[in-house]
């Protein structure tokens, strides 16, 4: 275990952090503006919006293919650019391009309300199943995203545990909090799908129906998907206190509480 706590340490420690004000603005607030705001522009300065040399897909609406198009563009932008630059892409970063480009596809192509809600529901599913297919891994995606000397004091955790004899016991742990997670992830599933059925009540979406989607997952699927996420992180330093032998305090480094 104390060579799955290093591995674990030395992937993360690898991993730059982007810029989650800048990630926010780009793959929310601008693609919102574009989805309900641009056909209104195009109508007040009697502009077709047809900004594109090429008909695009079966739309049949080319303001709102042009809308959606721009909308969709930011953040398959950033994610481009960042990958460029940072040379590194996530899991969850690769789920939400592919939500976007279905997205597109679903809007431009103009298939039904029932594939949108589909793809909102499908990619939180993989997303979970892939976390427990992490398991499998050596060390587990979960060890490298918690044990990392950003979080906690590694060296001393693994010491606590070897001088406690609960090496194997962190081990299920961990186990334990993957299946937990998992599971927020079905429940993260299921709440998104309900959503998009509530608010995709038209045949096939229409942009302001995918805008209106898109901010009513933060107080519907975000946020309740965030409470689940704080009480298994809880739950899993409780335990962790527990077959250590450890506090808080303790098992946090130093530099870590002076922030």
């Amino acid at each position: 275990m104390k060579a799955q706590l290093r591995a674990a340490n030395r992937a993360y420690a690898s991993k730059e952090k982007g810029n989650p004000i800048l990630s926010f603005l780009l793959n929310f607030i601008i693609p919102i503006f574009f989805l309900t705001k641009y056909s209104l522009f195009c109508d007040v300065i009697n502009f077709d919006g047809i900004i594109f040399p090429f008909k695009l897909g079966v739309a049949h609406n080319q303001v709102a293919a042009n809308a959606l198009v721009l909308s969709l563009s930011f953040p398959v932008g950033y994610f481009i650019v960042n990958w460029i630059i940072h040379k590194r892409t996530s899991v969850v970063a690769m789920a939400g391009i592919v939500g976007v480009l279905l997205t597109g596809v679903v809007g431009l192509f103009e298939l039904s309300s029932q594939w949108l809600a589909v793809k909102d529901a499908a990619i939180p599913f993989v997303l979970g199943l892939l976390i427990l297919l992490t398991l499998k891994m050596r060390p587990p995606l979960l060890v490298r995203m918690v044990c990392n000397d950003s979080l906690m004091d590694v060296y001393k955790v693994s010491a606590a545990l070897d001088n406690n004899g609960n090496e194997e016991r962190f081990k299920n742990l961990f186990k334990v909090t993957t299946w937990l997670f998992f599971l927020s992830f079905v429940f993260s599933a299921i709440t998104h799908y309900i959503l998009a059925v509530i608010v995709l009540v038209d045949p096939m979406p229409t942009n302001e129906q995918i805008a209106e989607l898109m901010y009513l997952k933060y107080p519907y699927c975000v946020l309740p998907f965030a409470v689940c996420i704080i009480a298994i992180v809880l739950y899993f330093f409780k335990k962790m206190t527990s077959l250590t032998g450890l506090t808080m305090d303790e098992i946090f480094p130093p530099e870590l509480d002076n922030k």
